[in-house]
């Protein structure tokens, strides 16, 4: 509104009548302001914590990384984003699972985090000294497990 003020001002001062395109001014200021400019001046064009450099420029500088432990809420990271599992079925797994993970050794607990985090057999196999295929019957062990839980 004040930037619209300072133009209405100024189209007086010319000898203009500025009712006559009311509704041009007003869609010009809202333009204006969307793109950042003020009635006195800009905001900074370095600024790189503006919200308005980061949304229409690519940021001039790093975020701080986030600080994760590792392993901590493994699951919880992993069905974030989940878009195609019904959602009674998302919250049945949340109450469920760590239950019936608790219950498992603390080594085959570790496995399942590895497992769920997404790495490949091999690489679960060396660090487990177990063999490949022992880690793809162990998942089959686990998802016959967890289904046994379940009640399925």
């Amino acid at each position: 509104m004040a930037l619209c003020w300072v133009w209405y001002i100024r189209l007086v001062q010319k000898g203009r009548n500025p009712a006559e395109f009311i509704s041009a001014m007003a869609r010009y200021g809202v333009r204006a302001v969307n793109s950042g400019r003020r009635a006195c001046g800009q905001k900074r064009a370095n600024d790189c914590l503006s919200r308005h450099c980061q949304q229409f420029r690519q940021p001039m500088c790093n975020r701080p990384p986030e600080t994760r432990i590792p392993d901590e809420n493994v699951i919880e990271d992993a069905l974030c984003d989940n878009t195609q599992t019904p959602v009674p079925d998302q919250v049945q797994f949340r109450c469920d699972f760590g239950e019936w993970e608790h219950r498992l050794p603390t080594a085959k607990q570790r496995l399942v985090k590895g497992l769920a985090l997404g790495h490949r057999t091999k690489d679960l196999a060396t660090e487990f000294g177990l063999s490949p295929g022992r880690i793809s019957q162990l998942r089959k062990e686990f998802a016959e497990d967890y289904a046994a839980f379940c009640g399925d």
